[in-house]
């Protein structure tokens, strides 16, 4: 039987997992293998893709704002 401080540590891991967030939409975009945190790493015309929680795109940046 799990102790309290087993089962809140799971609690975390649950809530941390990426994918659970993905499920709500959020997505993880990457250009060159590596994660696009800010819209100035990229370029019109960088190829760049986007992971789902259920799959993946590949995409072109056509416009910056």
């Amino acid at each position: 039987k799990y102790n309290q401080f087993t089962e809140h540590l799971i609690d975390k891991l649950i809530i941390l997992n990426p994918l659970n967030l993905m499920k709500k939409g959020y997505t993880i975009t990457m250009k060159e293998d590596k994660v696009v945190s800010s819209v100035n790493s990229l370029e019109v015309n960088d190829e760049v893709s986007i992971k789902f929680y259920d799959g993946e795109v590949i995409t072109k940046v056509i416009e910056k704002r």
